[in-house]
């Protein structure tokens, strides 16, 4: 068999550079990409401690926790009402709070996000095993799911995993873990995994 040659005569540094695209395209296209991205908790933050019972997460809350890593846009603000059930429109008021409360049989918690006068703007309930679990100090909420991803973008079809886990802090406070974890086909074609793991804390500022 013939090596491969380009057709027309190109100057010596430009050949090499398509050879070299050529070569990265077929690696890409042998064994895929992997991209992961982690940020983890701000040290300046307070430690996590233990939590034996569900009753010790109630309290009031900044309803915006700040994310670890860069600060300075909406981007690093997440709304605790949002990540512990989901909701993605949330109204907008000055310095909302959230209350979290725990049934007698701590089956159940209620979430109340309110306005400054006090004013309820959201409230929920969830339940436990079909809207959180509690095990091992670790509260998983709101946002975990697993499924099949769709078509949509340049990702084919593949699966996606997500995680939203609460934990309380020294500080009184609750500290945050939003992961993810994805695998698909890039364009159609290239595998691509990708994983991400952002913190976020919420302030503590009534019981």
């Amino acid at each position: 068999m013939k090596p491969f040659a380009l057709p027309i005569a190109l100057p010596p540094a430009l050949r090499s550079l398509l050879l070299s695209l050529g070569t990265a395209c077929a690696l890409l296209l042998g064994s895929g990409c992997v991209i992961a991205r982690s940020v983890p908790p701000d040290p300046r933050w307070p430690t996590a401690v233990k939590a034996p019972e569900l009753r010790r997460f109630d309290g009031i809350y900044r309803d915006n926790g700040g994310f670890a890593g860069p600060a300075g846009s909406a981007k690093s603000q997440l709304s605790l009402f949002a990540f512990a059930t989901g909701r993605r429109r949330l109204p907008r008021v000055p310095a909302p709070r959230v209350e979290i409360r725990t049934s007698p049989d701590g089956r159940s918690l209620r979430l109340r996000q309110f306005g400054d006068g006090g004013q309820t703007l959201a409230e929920v309930v969830l339940h436990r095993d079909s809207d959180f679990r509690f095990e091992g100090d670790i509260l998983e909420v709101g946002r975990s799911a697993a499924g099949v991803r769709g078509t949509s973008g340049n990702l084919g079809a593949g699966v996606l995993e997500e995680r939203s886990e609460l934990r309380l802090d020294s500080g009184g406070g609750l500290l945050g873990r939003l992961s993810s974890r994805s695998a698909g086909l890039l364009f159609f074609v290239v595998p691509l995994a990708t994983s991400s793991e952002r913190s976020i804390r919420w302030q503590r500022v009534g019981q």
